[in-house]
C-alpha cells in the first residue's frame, strides 16, 4: 500500500489488541500480513508500543487513579472504551506480576484504590 491512509479498518482496529498479545492466532496473522504493506498502520503500531511501554512504568494504583478521575466536561474528551479496557488489562497484569489485587495495593495519597471490574479474558 503506497497511500498514507489505511483502507483496512478491520486490521487497523485490531492493532491495540495485537500489541497486547490478545488476538487469536488467525487474527494475529491477519494483522502481521497487513502490517507488511501498510506504512500508516506501522506508524500507529509504533505509537501503541510506546504507550504500552509508558503504561508499564505506572503502578496499578496510578492507573486506577487515572481511571476514576473526574469525567471530562466535554464528552469528546472522555477516554475511549478501548483505552479503559486497555488500562484495566495493564492494572491486572501488573497486579498478577506482584501477586496483589489493585484494590489492596492502595491508591495515591494513602487512599484505597477503587476496585475495577475484570477485563475481557484473553483468547487463545
Amino acid at each position: 500500500m503506497t497511500d498514507d491512509r489505511c483502507v483496512d479498518d478491520d486490521a487497523r482496529s485490531l492493532l491495540g489488541l495485537h500489541v497486547l498479545g490478545r488476538l487469536t492466532e488467525a487474527e494475529d496473522e491477519y494483522v502481521r500480513f497487513h502490517l507488511d504493506d501498510c506504512g500508516s498502520c506501522g506508524v500507529e503500531l509504533a505509537g501503541l508500543r510506546q504507550v504500552t511501554a509508558a503504561l508499564d512504568l505506572l503502578s496499578p494504583a496510578d492507573v486506577a487513579e487515572l481511571l476514576v478521575a473526574d469525567p471530562a466536561e466535554d464528552a469528546s474528551d472522555a477516554p475511549l472504551p478501548e483505552l479503559r479496557e486497555f488500562c484495566r488489562f495493564v492494572i491486572y497484569r501488573s497486579a498478577r506480576r506482584y501477586g496483589r489485587s489493585p484494590a489492596r495495593r492502595g491508591g495515591a495519597g494513602g487512599r484505597p484504590a477503587t476496585q475495577l471490574p475484570p477485563g475481557r479474558p484473553r483468547k487463545r
